[in-house]
């Protein structure tokens, strides 16, 4: 492992170097200077004595004409938008409901609109689509407690996650109108909104815990409206008003708008395409979307076991008022690797290298499943700040790993055009089936193996209740049952979390070692 890792670590260094001496004879690194690669912050190009500013401007993305460059920026920012508001809808929901159906419709429905896109060379109606479907989802879901079968919420969350499987779409956009250069800092920005959204939206669902219960006598009204069923409507209204401004503000890359770039006029112009490349290419792609499954996988798994793990193996949530300990720390973490990140990216671009930070982010995730070990035994009670740390790593590797993975298969997707030709959002999609499988597997998994229990593996244990059987009166430490808004924990532990944490350590270390034979060998983004 650390021979692999050193070979890694010699090949990027001395790609640094061939890259800074290239930059001192290259003409066209001169050329990028005078031109914006970052449209978005409303720089306007300077052509004046470029040659053939038309052939640079469609390398370094940026239209020449300053019309085409606004509507260029507005479309970016719609999709970053649009894309936090469906994000968030996925974790927000997680105060209430596991969303596991959602993640599992949009695994399906993924490479739908990865064809459809392909298919038409549009992306607007299908974010449009993909965003009225899920507000429609969100509203069904809203009337989950009024009607009262589970067939409704089923519904509900697969209606909500059809739309959500839009969300791959962003990544093959931003792979037709970005530059390499530019690719890791647009489509970085892009999955990090999301990312951090799938962190923090707990704490969005948290601000409606003050609103009241709801019971089979309650009145119609409060069916409607409680604790349950305002994520939904939020997140319906929400997506609803974001409709127009996706409609006014998002326009398809066509050569006449100058959205689109032209990656064969870079001046390592691509090959053609041969049965060997070809070959190659989908063995990278296999072995990737497989570590991309099993990445997802894994930090979700932990993610949506963050309340089992904290008020069973830590006894650190007494009550439904208290369920904002358990994700403030992954929140933190995901914010500063938002903000970590983007500086990273252009203050330290060659430090900053996706390749080397999806090395980084993977081996921090298992680290993560080695410090919740309950290594003294499963009714040991570690201390609290070897959760907190935990989480807040889970937070920030999280959000880096999701990111950077997509980024160099991006990547990857244009060095392999003269393979992919105009199938870009189909293959991407297929990327994105494979980060939607892996969250909806990991939450699968660890809820169907690990649980709230007793040491013995009892649930739902009050040795005495109170006459009105709203609360245990019996000894703390040997009650685990949660009681409504009263959470009796002392007694529970996260039952057969010493056996599956350390499996899924082992798990992690494999995807790490996994990670490093596949990036060693297609480093480079060079066809030369």
């Amino acid at each position: 492992m650390t021979r692999a890792l050193g070979a890694v670590l010699l090949q990027f260094i001395r790609k640094q170097i061939q890259d800074r001496q290239r930059a001192r004879v290259d003409p066209a690194q001169q050329g990028k200077q005078q031109l914006s690669i970052d449209p978005d912050e409303g720089t306007k190009p300077d052509l004046e004595g470029a040659v053939d500013g038309l052939t640079k401007a469609a390398r370094l993305g940026v239209p020449l004409d300053p019309a085409n460059a606004a509507s260029k920026r507005k479309s970016y920012w719609a999709l970053l938008i649009v894309g936090f508001a469906l994000a968030v809808d996925y974790s927000m929901s997680l105060m209430s409901i596991q969303p596991l159906c959602y993640d599992l419709s949009a695994a399906l429905w993924a490479p739908v609109f990865g064809w459809w896109s392909d298919h038409t060379s549009t992306f607007k109606q299908q974010v449009l689509t993909g965003a009225a479907l899920n507000a429609a989802g969100n509203f069904v879901y809203a009337f989950t407690v009024l009607v009262d079968d589970w067939w409704m919420m089923l519904i509900a969350r697969l209606v909500a996650g059809i739309g959500a499987a839009t969300l791959g779409l962003g990544g093959s956009y931003l792979t037709k109108t970005t530059t390499l250069e530019e690719r890791q800092l647009k489509l970085g920005r892009y999955r990090i909104v999301q990312n951090v959204a799938r962190m923090v939206g707990p704490f969005v669902g948290y601000l409606f815990i003050a609103l009241p219960d709801v019971s089979n006598d309650s009145s119609t009204g409060r069916k409607l409206f409680n604790w349950y069923t305002v994520p939904g409507w939020v997140a319906g209204f929400v997506v609803l008003v974001l409709l127009p401004l996706i409609w006014w503000w998002f326009s398809d890359p066509t050569e006449e708008n100058e959205h689109l770039i032209h990656h064969e006029e870079h001046p390592e112009a691509v090959l053609q395409s041969t049965p060997e490349r070809e070959a190659r290419f989908k063995r990278l792609t296999a072995s990737w979307l497989t570590l991309s499954f099993l990445t997802v996988f894994s930090a979700m798994a932990f993610y949506s076991n963050l309340f089992g793990l904290f008020a069973g193996q830590y006894h650190q949530v007494t009550s439904q008022t208290e369920n904002w300990k358990t994700f403030i720390a992954v929140g933190i973490g995901a914010m500063v690797a938002a903000v970590a990140y983007r500086r990273a990216i252009k203050n330290f671009p060659k430090i900053a290298d996706e390749r080397v930070l999806v090395l980084v982010s993977a081996w921090l995730i298992f680290v993560v499943w080695m410090l919740t070990i309950p290594y003294k035994g499963k009714d040991w009670v570690p201390p609290p700040a070897l959760y907190y740390a935990a989480s807040g790593i889970m937070g920030f590797a999280g959000v880096i790993s999701l990111t950077t993975m997509e980024t160099w298969m991006s990547k990857k997707v244009t060095q392999y055009q003269d393979v992919v030709q105009d199938r870009v959002s189909s293959w991407l999609s297929a990327f994105y089936m494979a980060q939607s499988a892996g969250r909806f597997a990991g939450p699968l998994v660890i809820g169907a193996v690990t649980r709230l229990a007793t040491p013995n593996g009892s649930v739902h244990v009050c040795t005495q209740f109170s006459q009105d059987y709203n609360t245990c009166t019996g000894p703390a430490d040997e009650q685990c049952i949660i009681l409504g808004a009263e959470y009796y924990v002392e007694g529970c532990i996260l039952y057969n979390a010493l056996v599956f944490y350390p499996i899924m350590a082992g798990l992690q270390l494999a995807v790490v070692l996994g990670m490093l034979v596949v990036i060693a060998r297609h480093w480079s983004y060079s066809n030369q």
